[in-house]
Formats: structure tokens, sequence, C-alpha cells
């Protein structure tokens, strides 16, 4: 994660920036991330969830939690994916990119 423009500081939780995916250093939402990353995989979200949830440790991930990583921001569904979970996505799914 890089620092934004302001010196010492971190962008807000649900942003992060992905040099090697954005060359223009804007901002993702890590739910756009996340979405991203299932789709460049050719996994559904169900399988891609599956391969996440082996890595989580003790408390898996649910169904209903991880469909709502997917829903357009503003609905009653929607929540924001931390930072934490992309990074865990991003070791299992980016090895199975198929245009990266």
């Amino acid at each position: 994660m890089r620092a934004s423009g302001r010196t010492g500081t971190l962008p807000p939780s649900d942003l992060i920036y992905h040099e090697h995916m954005n060359t223009e250093n804007t901002p993702f939402s890590t739910n756009a991330r996340l979405r991203k990353l299932v789709e460049g995989s050719g996994l559904s979200q169900m399988d891609a969830l599956a391969l996440v949830n082996r890595k989580v440790g003790v408390r898996k991930i649910s169904d209903s939690a991880w469909k709502s990583y997917f829903c357009a921001e503003g609905t009653s569904r929607y929540r924001n994916l931390s930072n934490e979970l992309l990074e865990l996505a991003e070791k299992v799914l980016m090895p199975l990119q198929k245009d990266a």
C-alpha cells in the first residue's frame, strides 16, 4: 500500500493503491479489486470463496458475507471488504489470473 498524496497518511480503509493493475496510481475500492480478481481467475464467486476460505483459518467467510462484497455500493446488502481480506484474496487468486 502506498501513502496518499499527503505525507504520512494512508488511504481510507476501503481504498487501496495497486500499481500493478492501475498505471495511473488512482485508488480502487477493495470490493472492486476483489471483483476483478475473481473475474480474472475465471472462477465463480463461490469457487473463489472456497479457495480463500482454505487460507482464512478458524473463522471462515460466510456465503452471505462474501456475496455482500460483490453488491453495488449504497445497497442495503453492500459491505466493505477489509484490506486484510483483500490481501488474503490476492495471495490466493493472483496466481490464477488469466490476463495478468
